[in-house]
């Protein structure tokens, strides 16, 4: 058990014996979050976790509508307006972060377009993204409100012994 500080930061000690772990964030009138499949091994001195944004637990009764596009991160599209889109990906949304194991909470395959709309609850998500040809990915959502515009990317599949390392931003890197 642990307590942030003023700035919301916290530390704890786990024995370094190869294990999986979870953190349950809990604060009054606010949404528990979980973080999955921390993995520890005794290499490793130190973890740094995603980032948990609390939501307040007035937002529990409300579903929001949520707009998930998917892109492909490596190759753009054929009139160059901006990255591919991937239509037919099946999307998993789980509760929680780095949830890539447990119950899915929603699920739906993308349009022509590559968007999925989905009603979510306030929370945070972990989103599976799986097409044929591309990488398995995970992604971490944030649902706060409604008519919510989320931007994910994938990449195809690696061949043997190449590395794809791949940077985005916005139209002021």
């Amino acid at each position: 058990v642990a307590k942030t500080d003023n700035s919301g930061k916290y530390s704890i000690l786990i024995p370094s014996e190869e294990r999986s772990y979870f953190i349950k964030v809990t604060k009054n009138n606010y949404i528990e979050t979980i973080l999955y499949n921390i993995n520890q091994n005794n290499q490793l001195i130190g973890m740094y976790q995603e980032t948990i944004v609390l939501i307040s637990n007035s937002f529990t009764s409300s579903t929001y509508n949520t707009q998930l596009v998917i892109s492909d991160a490596f190759n753009k599209s054929y009139d160059n307006s901006g990255m591919m889109r991937l239509d037919s990906a099946s999307i998993n949304v789980r509760k929680g972060i780095n949830n890539k194991t447990g119950e899915i909470y929603a699920s739906a395959t993308t349009d022509n377009n590559g968007i999925v709309y989905m009603q979510l609850e306030p929370g945070m998500y972990t989103v599976e993204i799986n097409k044929v040809g591309y990488a398995v990915n995970y992604y971490t959502i944030t649902v706060v409100s409604d008519n919510t515009m989320i931007n994910v990317n994938t990449t195809p599949v690696l061949n043997e012994g190449e590395v794809r390392i791949v940077l985005t931003w916005n139209d002021t890197p």
